[in-house]
C-alpha cells in the first residue's frame, strides 16, 4: 500500500485497500474490514472498473451480513448483481445464492428460495455439480425453517450423497453436520448423535480439524439435552483439546504467512537494488549532455502545454457548471410560479416516474432523486441518506442513465412534464 501512494497507483492501492480489507475479515475485525473495502470501492469508482466494483460490493454485503445488518447486505449483493457482465455467470450464481442465505435471515423464505434456486440453475448450466449440490444443502436449510422436513430431508440426503460419490470428505461432513443441525432442531437425539459420529469419523481420517471441533460441539449440546452428564462434559473435554489444536494451527499458519512474506520482501528489495545499480551503470555510460538538454526542454515544452490544458479544461468545466446552475434555478423559480410551493408541491409518485421506462428507478434511487429535485448539493444529499458523497454520485449517475438525461436541469424537467 505505501509503494502504490507513492506511486500514486489507483489500481494497486485498490487491489492493497481490497487485500486489508480481506485479513481484517479473517480475524473477524469487520469495521475495519468495511472500512477498508470502501475506500477501494471509492477508487474503482473512480476508475470506472465494473468488475472490481463488482468484487467490491459483494464484500460489503458479507461483511454487513457478518455484522448481522442483513438488509444492508441485501442491498449490497443486489447492487454488485447489477455491475456483472452476462458471461459472469460463475459470480452471478454466487451472488445470488448470498442474497438468498441473507434472506433466510430476515424470514423472507419464498424470496431466498426463488434466489438460491437461481443460483443453483446456474450452476447446473456451467457443469458445476458439487457447487449445485452446496445449493440444494441451503435450500435444505430452508425447508428445515419453513418446517418442511420431506423436502428439507430430500435435498439434504441428495446433496450428502453426491459429496460421497464425488469423494469430497469435506463438503460430505459439511452436509452430514448440517444434517445433523436439523435433526437436533426436531429433537431427534439418536439420529442426530449418529451423524456426528460420523462426521467425527472421517473428520479424524482426513485430519480436518475445523469440521472436527464443530460436531463435537454439537455433540456435547445432544448430550446436554439428554441430560447425559458424563458423556456430555467427556465430549466436552475432547471439543477444548481439539479446538485449542485448531487455534495453534491457525496460529503457526500466520507465522508461516509472515515469514515467507519476509523471506520474500528481502528478495525482492535485493532484485530491486540490482537493477537500480545496473540501470545507474547504463545511464552514466549512455548519457549526453546535449541529450539531457533536449529531454529537459521537451519535458518543460509537455509541462507548459499540460498546464495550459488542464487551466482550459477546468474554466470550461466551471462555466459550464454555472451556466447549468443558473438554468436549473430559473427552472425552480418557474415550479414556484407554478405551484406556490417550490418543487416540494410536485406531487409525483414512483409510479409515475417508473411509467415508460425500459429500468425502473428503485425506492432508494427515488428518494435520491427527491433530494435532488431540490436546492440540495450532493453534500448534503449524502449525508440526509447516510451516504458518502461518492455514492450519491454513483446513483444519480444511475439515475440520469435510467431517465435517459444527462444532468439534474434535464431531470427536473423530466419530472415537471410528468407532474
Amino acid at each position: 500500500l505505501k509503494t502504490a501512494l507513492a506511486a500514486n497507483d489507483s489500481i494497486e492501492m485498490a487491489t492493497a485497500y481490497s487485500g486489508l480489507s480481506n485479513n481484517f475479515a479473517r480475524l473477524a475485525k469487520y469495521d475495519s474490514a468495511i472500512e477498508y473495502i470502501r475506500q477501494a470501492y471509492d477508487l474503482d469508482l473512480a476508475l470506472g472498473d465494473s468488475s472490481s466494483l463488482s468484487s467490491d460490493l459483494n464484500s460489503l454485503g458479507f461483511l454487513l451480513g457478518s455484522k448481522g445488518d442483513f438488509e444492508k447486505a441485501i442491498y449490497y449483493y443486489e447492487t454488485s448483481l447489477e455491475y456483472l457482465k452476462p458471461g459472469e455467470l460463475n459470480k452471478r450464481a454466487f451472488r445470488f445464492n448470498n442474497l438468498g442465505m441473507m434472506k433466510i435471515e430476515l424470514a423472507l423464505y419464498d424470496e431466498a428460495r426463488q434466489d438460491i434456486e437461481q443460483s443453483l440453475k446456474l450452476h447446473r448450466a456451467l457443469g458445476d455439480s458439487l457447487k449445485a449440490a452446496e445449493r440444494k444443502m441451503n435450500l435444505a436449510k430452508l425447508f428445515n425453517k419453513t418446517g418442511q422436513f420431506n423436502l428439507a430431508y430430500d435435498y439434504i440426503n441428495y446433496a450428502i450423497n453426491h459429496f460421497v460419490e464425488a469423494q469430497h470428505k469435506a463438503l460430505e461432513i459439511r452436509g452430514r453436520i448440517t444434517l445433523a443441525t436439523m435433526l437436533i432442531d426436531q429433537k431427534k437425539w439418536n439420529l442426530a448423535e449418529s451423524e456426528l459420529q460420523k462426521c467425527i469419523a472421517l473428520a479424524s481420517e482426513k485430519e480436518l480439524l475445523e469440521e472436527m471441533v464443530r460436531a463435537f460441539k454439537l455433540l456435547v449440546s445432544v448430550y446436554d439435552a439428554q441430560n447425559r452428564i458424563a458423556e456430555a462434559y467427556a465430549t466436552l473435554k475432547e471439543y477444548q483439546v481439539y479446538s485449542d489444536s485448531l487455534k495453534k494451527s491457525d496460529q503457526l499458519k500466520s507465522i508461516n504467512d509472515l515469514e515467507f512474506k519476509f523471506v520474500t520482501d528481502i528478495k525482492e528489495k535485493e532484485i530491486e537494488l540490482l537493477q537500480l545499480s545496473k540501470a545507474k551503470s547504463e545511464t552514466e555510460l549512455k548519457s549526453k549532455s546535449r541529450e539531457n538538454t533536449i529531454l529537459l526542454i521537451v519535458g518543460i515544452v509537455i509541462m507548459i502545454v499540460f498546464v495550459v490544458l488542464s487551466i482550459f479544461q477546468r474554466q470550461k468545466f466551471r462555466l459550464k457548471q454555472a451556466l447549468l446552475s443558473q438554468e436549473i434555478d430559473t427552472l425552480r423559480v418557474q415550479i414556484n410560479a407554478l405551484f406556490g410551493g417550490g418543487v416540494s408541491e410536485l406531487n409525483i409518485s414512483l409510479d409515475q416516474i417508473n411509467k415508460g421506462l425500459y429500468k425502473p428507478i428503485s425506492e432508494r434511487e427515488f428518494e435520491i432523486l427527491k433530494y435532488a429535485m431540490s436546492d440540495k448539493n450532493n453534500s448534503e444529499i449524502a449525508e440526509a441518506v447516510f451516504l458518502s458523497v461518492n455514492t450519491v454520485k454513483f446513483h444519480l449517475r444511475n439515475i440520469y442513465e435510467k431517465l435517459g438525461v444527462s444532468n439534474r436541469k434535464e431531470a427536473l424537467e423530466l419530472i415537471l412534464s410528468k407532474s
